[in-house]
């Protein structure tokens, strides 16, 4: 029985030992997965971020590039309606020039010249014009 008790001792004392050895601090903590997954995951978000940054920015080219063709195409339709007016001025001037070429002279059998021209009225082609004269005396 002396034996026993003394192997159980023994035992016992053992257990104390490796009980004082457990009782020593814990091995510092490790989340490296866990902070890598969480690197992981806003990575994940912050290319999510720039994908989206950069669809919004190539819509936002498109639209400038629309709008600029539409604002090109207007100051165009513009120049072509000016220089379609500018064109029907000419045609108008060509034609009054030819009119006037093609006006009688009117002389009258005395010496004088005009002092005052008054439009009457006009209707069409024909207009009414009176001048008034100053006439020398000789």
């Amino acid at each position: 029985m002396l034996r026993r008790l003394q192997s159980q001792a023994a035992a016992a004392a053992e257990s104390a030992r490796l009980a004082e050895g457990l009782a020593a601090p814990a091995p510092p903590p490790e989340y490296a997965p866990e902070r890598a997954a969480i690197l992981r995951a806003e990575a994940a978000l912050a290319r999510a971020r720039l994908r989206g940054a950069r669809e919004a920015r190539g819509l936002e080219e498109r639209r400038h590039a629309a709008e600029v063709a539409r604002q090109t195409v207007a100051a165009r339709s513009q120049l072509e309606q000016l220089e379609a007016a500018r064109a029907g001025l000419a045609a108008q001037l060509a034609a009054i020039e030819t009119q006037v070429g093609q006006l009688a002279a009117v002389r009258a059998p005395f010496a004088g010249r005009v002092e005052r021209l008054t439009w009457e009225e006009q209707h069409d082609q024909k207009i009414t014009v009176v001048l008034y004269l100053a006439v020398t005396g000789e």
